[in-house]
């Protein structure tokens, strides 16, 4: 025996538990080992044989019935399509839902400069607007800023006009925004 070696077994038999727990381990790994290249059978299957299963029920009496069926090799169904038919539909208000007002830019006499300062203040109004999630269906809906909302509802001034897959689009005084996730 090696040095590591006597120094692992002397920690084994210093601990009179693990000692134990491990050569009945060892031992009945021994005996499943043995067993298998002595019988040189395979092991038993969960298959039941329909014949073996007819002569089990003439032999003990009871009359047991036995259900065959084919699965499937194609679905013709999404699994994971939601099916409304069990919800009841409830009818969305035709008023928008105000959460945030948000104060009007007052108009200075210079068109082009104003227009111009009137987009980038609601772009950087938009800014604020962040778009966690977005659920297609029926009713599609919107996760802006921890708020869920439906088409036409107003959040910060911004009325929501379109639901997308991964984007919304929300307008204010004209200028439409692209949210996207």
């Amino acid at each position: 025996m090696t040095i590591q070696a006597q120094g692992s077994f002397a920690k084994l038999s210093a601990e009179k538990k693990k000692l134990a727990v491990m050569a009945c381990l060892l031992t009945v790994g021994l005996l499943m080992w043995g067993r298998l290249l002595l019988l040189h059978r395979q092991p038993r299957q969960a298959v039941a044989d329909t014949v073996a299963v007819a002569a089990s029920d003439e032999t003990s009496g009871s009359a047991k019935k036995v259900v065959r069926f084919d699965l499937p090799k194609e679905l013709n169904r999404d699994l994971f399509a939601l099916d409304s038919s069990g919800y009841e539909r409830v009818p969305v208000t035709a008023a928008p839902v105000v959460v945030n007002q948000a104060p009007v830019v007052e108009k200075s006499v210079d068109h082009s400069a104003d227009e111009s300062a009137r987009v980038a203040s609601i772009r950087q109004a938009a800014g604020e607007l962040r778009l966690q999630s977005t659920l297609q269906g029926d009713r599609p809906r919107a996760v802006i800023n921890g708020l869920s909302l439906a088409k036409g509802q107003v959040i910060k001034g911004f009325v929501l006009v379109k639901i997308e897959a991964r984007h919304v689009i929300v307008e204010r005084d004209g200028v439409e925004i692209c949210l996207e996730m």
